[in-house]
């Protein structure tokens, strides 16, 4: 790991912000020898709004929590079966959970597993979390989605 330049690019243009970030990493290349490049790079952009543009914010952080489960969707339901894992505690950060109890997340996950389970993809997935949030005393008061 050779440093990370998040916050470092933020700029801010009226009612939007914007960050990029880069960051790298070495890879086993020279005792590998199905891997021919040095380093992997990895960039990602965030936008946020406030004001009149909370829309914006609101549409980009759902498609990515939906894109997000759509990628992972299998191995988030096998670890919502186990009861622990990085998908379960991503899931809670992507729905906006903060100062949340990982023992109390898991069991309402695993308490939803049936409903949870039947759906096939991100958006419907998505749904089912945040039926499942705003029902749950404790989770809804601290899991906040940007507001369409």
């Amino acid at each position: 790991y050779k440093g990370n330049t998040w916050g470092a690019n933020t700029k801010k243009h009226g009612m939007l912000g914007s960050t990029t970030g880069s960051s790298y990493e070495g890879t086993t290349a020279s005792v590998d020898p199905g891997v021919t490049t040095q380093q992997i790079q990895s960039t990602s952009q965030y936008s946020s709004s406030w004001g009149e543009c909370s829309m914006l914010e609101w549409h980009i952080t759902q498609q990515f929590r939906e894109d997000y489960i759509d990628q992972n969707l299998h191995d988030i339901k096998k670890q919502i079966a186990q009861g622990q894992g990085h998908h379960v505690d991503s899931l809670a950060f992507i729905s906006g959970c903060k100062g949340i109890d990982r023992a109390q997340w898991s069991s309402s996950l695993q308490s939803q597993t049936a409903e949870l389970y039947s759906v096939k993809s991100g958006k419907a997935f998505s749904q089912q979390l945040d039926s499942m949030i705003q029902s749950k005393t404790g989770l809804n008061s601290k899991c906040k989605m940007p507001q369409s």
